[in-house]
């Protein structure tokens, strides 16, 4: 099947003019397509253009034999630093045994890299140590920097002039769990920010989040000082969706026309 699709999609080349390069493109092709799906014992067994000087005619023989198909070895893990072989496995989406696929190896490595866990990231197959027809994978990481932090400054008209300043910490342990907060002081509009994200079985799309926050707010016909508790699930869908379940509790204190109350919110999404 794999190979019938290069077949099926060559031109019609009867009655054109001959085009030396486009025979090499269809070999080029049949090699790619074979080296890129484990077939490394591809073979022409016959690639000849021959071409009828008297009668102005060419023609094209490709005999292929694309061989047994490889599959993928046993996959191995280094040490990576900060954390555990288990959380490292979790990211492996790879399984001894299935067919060897580059675009299988493109996957993992997107994988890792979706993960914002790892600087470097190499998934390379073990061409040398092949045996019986499996392909040894090497993973090796290197994981970003644990702790993160940005600033920035500016001014608006309603807030004038105002501080952010943002602190991650992308592995707060060995299981992946990961911190994120921000802070935003204005005279107006002061807020700080805090979640602690826990990554679940499927380790890149689904979270479990713990967040809390608290706002305050003076204007020039309210004050308003507001707390909330966050519990909530995320998990991104094969369409891309991202679903969002979350338990919710808020609670507002307010000032309006020098009335005071308070409002206490909860709710689930």
């Amino acid at each position: 099947m794999l190979f019938q699709e290069i077949i099926d999609e060559l031109p019609d080349m009867e009655k054109t003019p001959l085009h030396h390069g486009e025979y090499e493109d269809i070999k080029n092709t049949l090699s790619a397509r074979a080296i890129e799906n484990g077939y490394f014992a591809a073979r022409f067994q016959r690639a000849e253009l021959r071409v009828d000087m008297s009668d102005y005619l060419a023609e094209i023989f490709i005999d292929f034999e694309p061989g047994p198909r490889f599959s993928f070895g046993e996959i191995n893990i280094e040490p990576v630093p900060g954390f555990s072989l288990a959380f490292i496995e979790s990211l492996v989406i790879l399984e001894a045994g299935e067919p060897y696929s580059s675009d299988r190896l493109l996957e993992q490595r997107t994988n890792f890299d979706e993960s914002r866990y790892f600087n470097i990231i190499n998934v390379s197959p073990q061409l040398s140590r092949v045996n019986q027809g499996a392909v040894p994978i090497n993973i090796s990481l290197l994981p970003r920097a644990r702790n993160a932090w940005s600033t920035g400054v500016g001014f608006t008209t309603d807030t004038g002039p105002r501080f952010r300043a943002t602190y991650e910490n992308r592995y707060i342990n060995t299981r992946g769990h990961h911190i994120d907060s921000d802070l935003g002081l204005s005279p107006v509009r002061s807020q700080v920010n805090m979640a602690y994200i826990i990554p679940l079985n499927d380790t890149v799309r689904e979270t479990l989040s713990f967040g809390t926050g608290f706002v305050t707010e003076n204007a020039e016909t309210y004050d308003s000082d507001r707390f909330k508790l966050e519990v909530a699930y995320r998990r991104q869908s094969a369409s891309g969706w991202l679903e969002t379940y979350s338990i919710d509790y808020l609670q507002d204190n307010y000032t309006v026309d020098l009335q005071q109350d308070n409002v206490t919110l909860s709710g689930k999404r």
